[in-house]
C-alpha cells in the first residue's frame, strides 16, 4: 500500500496517508540539506589532495559560479591558503612577481581541473568519418548530364581516402584548439 490522498478506503489507509503527509515536509528538508552539503563542504575543504607543480595549466571553478583558467605561478600544496596563477590563454608570466599574476583564496575554489591534452584525435576521427560519409554520398549521386562512369575500385578508394583524410585533418585542426580537462588529484 502506498501513500495516496484519493478516497477513504478504511482507517489504516487514511492513517497511512496522514503519516505520509506529516513526514513529507521533514523528508524534503533532509533531502534538500543533503543535496546542498557537498557544495558547502567543498567550499571549506581544500579542493586538492596532492601537490600541483608550477606551470601546470588549471581550471578553477569558483564558489560564485565563475570559472577561470591559468598557469600556476607557484606550486600549490594541499592546505595552502591561495592559488597563484597567470591567466590562460595568454603569454606566460615571468614569475610570481609578474604584474599579471592573479591570487585567489583556496576557500573560494570549489573544484580544480588540470589540462590533460587536446581533443585533436577525437576531432580527426569525427572529421574522417564525416568526410568518408560525404565522399560516399557525393560519389553515389549521378550527374544527369553525363553517362554514368564506374571508376575502378582503386580509384574509388583513393577518392574516398582523400575525402576522409582532408576532413580528418580539418577535424584534427579544430579539435587541437580544445583542451581536455581532468579533475585534479
Amino acid at each position: 500500500m502506498g501513500c495516496s490522498s484519493g478516497g477513504n478506503h478504511g482507517l489504516f489507509e487514511s492513517g497511512l496517508a496522514r503519516a505520509c503527509r506529516r513526514l513529507a515536509c521533514p523528508l524534503a528538508a533532509i533531502v534538500g540539506a543533503a543535496s546542498l552539503s557537498p557544495g558547502l563542504a567543498g567550499a571549506q575543504a581544500t579542493p586538492v589532495s596532492l601537490r600541483i607543480d608550477s606551470a601546470t595549466v588549471v581550471r578553477l571553478h569558483l564558489s560564485a559560479g565563475r570559472t577561470v583558467a591559468g598557469r600556476l605561478a607557484i606550486p600549490f600544496e594541499p592546505g595552502q591558503a591561495e592559488f597563484v596563477y597567470c591567466p590562460y590563454p595568454s603569454n606566460p608570466c615571468s614569475g610570481a612577481g609578474d604584474p599579471r599574476v592573479v591570487t585567489i583564496e583556496a576557500s573560494r575554489v570549489m573544484r580544480v581541473e588540470m589540462a590533460a591534452g587536446y581533443h585533436g584525435t577525437r576531432g580527426a576521427l569525427i572529421g574522417g568519418a564525416v568526410g568518408l560519409a560525404l565522399g560516399l554520398l557525393i560519389e553515389s549521386i549521378p550527374n544527369p548530364n553525363e553517362e554514368r562512369v564506374r571508376f575502378s575500385l582503386s580509384r574509388q578508394v583513393l577518392y574516398l581516402s582523400v575525402c576522409a583524410g582532408f576532413s580528418g585533418l580539418m577535424g584534427w585542426t579544430i579539435g587541437s584548439g580544445s583542451r581536455v580537462w581532468q579533475p585534479a588529484p
